[in-house]
């Protein structure tokens, strides 16, 4: 569907004022990121991350407060008490579009502590926004294709060990750590491409969330369990989508749950217990999702 002019006008300005907020937070990160290695200390690294992070939390503030005075999409939050920005998380979520970024902001903004995000490494050389996201040890992985992979299978160590890393990097201070489980937007076509199980979700990824609860599991005090439904739009939105006011509405449903024991070694990235863990919250996720689209589901293993 075609925007109107004042829908295309609405966009244009919502998504100007947010780039020039993204150009001088990020611009402000990029100036100052090469303190960070000005002095081999880890306490030193440790503050100007923990600086960064603010920075961050704050430049989602001000995205967070620009969808608010848009009023262009209702957003009802469902999020269990006691959040705390003093406590560690491991966020788990659904990914359908880039509009669950924004929306993610505003659900999560000064409620919890600043979010790390694992990334697609091409980002990193995206002006501004891609050094911000080093400055804030966000963790960078590369995308491998099954063809890749089967022939070098140790490519998908180098991502597990960029995990290792950054989950080394968080401990000591209060983290937020968030997974798009699934590993990539869902689409209709990678669902049949992969004979998902699932109704309105993709196979969500073991390894790197196995990993993560392998290294940081002592440091964490909870995981976040996020569903981002958009009920009115049938078709996945866009960015664009949200600043015209095509989006009616947005539902965040969250709940916490305790961080799984595993006495398996996080390199096996198998671990059976953190597999069934995953795989059942998946399935009461897609059961939450077909609930709030008011659809039935289909019956995952």
């Amino acid at each position: 569907m075609l925007l109107s002019a004042f829908q295309m006008i609405r966009a244009m300005f919502m998504i100007t004022l947010i780039i020039l907020n993204t150009m001088v937070f990020s611009g402000i990160m990029v100036a100052l990121s090469p303190l960070k290695l000005m002095l081999p200390f880890p306490a030193w690294r440790h503050f100007w991350t923990a600086w960064f992070v603010e920075m961050g939390a704050t430049w989602s503030t001000v995205n967070s407060r620009f969808l608010d005075w848009s009023h262009s999409t209702k957003i009802v939050l469902d999020l269990p008490e006691g959040l705390s920005r003093n406590r560690s998380y491991l966020v788990l979520a659904n990914h359908q579009t880039w509009v669950d970024m924004p929306v993610l902001e505003y659900a999560l903004a000064r409620r919890i502590p600043g979010r790390r995000i694992f990334i697609k490494q091409s980002l990193i050389w995206v002006p501004f926004l891609g050094q911000a996201c080093w400055a804030m040890d966000f963790p960078f992985m590369k995308r491998y294709t099954a063809k890749q992979l089967a022939k070098s299978p140790e490519l998908r160590e180098r991502n597990l060990e960029t995990v290792r890393k950054n989950c080394e990097r968080m401990k000591g201070m209060p983290s937020t750590l968030l997974n798009f489980s699934e590993g990539t937007r869902f689409t209709s076509a990678k669902h049949a491409k992969q004979s998902s199980p699932y109704t309105h979700l993709l196979k969500p990824k073991i390894a790197g969330v196995a990993t993560v609860i392998g290294l940081l599991g002592d440091s964490l005090d909870a995981v976040l369990d996020l569903t981002i439904v958009y009920p009115d739009n049938p078709e996945c939105p866009t960015v664009i989508d949200l600043f015209a006011g095509r989006i009616p509405q947005a539902v965040v449903q969250a709940r916490l749950l305790p961080v799984p024991g595993s006495a398996e070694s996080e390199d096996s990235g198998a671990s059976p217990r953190v597999r069934k863990w995953l795989l059942q919250i998946w399935k009461e996720k897609d059961h939450t999702i077909a609930e709030i689209l008011g659809k039935p589901q289909a019956s995952a293993a």
